[in-house]
């Protein structure tokens, strides 16, 4: 638990938590210093830790990149290349991710997921044409 002094001095933010959308506000009287009440609030959130939250999400901007890069056409979103490639981008973001979060282990069922996913595409893309696939490993920097 830590607290977080706001800009009036007569009100103090109580965190439980630096992940926790809620806290506990704290109103004390000017002279006396005891607490005049206190209340649950949902909508506040710590300025210092909004911004330290990770956007694990690929923005849309870099999505069509890697379509126009490892796609077969015009528009490819379903081939087995854009979605190696996207997962790759997305396994590194969540590798970063849970660098820092050693603890969080949602994301890490959610990590070796994605990595049976792209292990099975790779697989199909290696039986299909091995070509390509030896053209997108290298691409990607993917060992095997």
């Amino acid at each position: 638990m830590w607290i977080d002094q706001d800009a009036r001095p007569d009100i103090i933010l109580l965190f439980s938590h630096w992940a926790a959308s809620s806290c506990t506000v704290l109103i004390f009287s000017d002279c006396s210093k005891r607490v005049l009440g206190f209340r649950r609030s949902r909508a506040i959130v710590c300025p210092a830790f909004a911004a330290q939250r990770d956007f694990m999400a690929i923005s849309p901007e870099l999505k069509n990149r890697l379509m126009r890069e490892f796609g077969r056409r015009e528009n490819d979103t379903g081939s087995p290349h854009v979605q190696i490639a996207v997962l790759t981008h997305e396994i590194q973001n969540l590798t970063g991710h849970l660098k820092t979060h050693t603890k969080d282990h949602s994301s890490r069922r959610g990590l070796l997921a994605m990595v049976s996913r792209r292990r099975r595409l790779l697989d199909y893309l290696k039986t299909r044409t091995p070509e390509d696939y030896i053209t997108i490993i290298a691409q990607l920097g993917i060992r095997k």
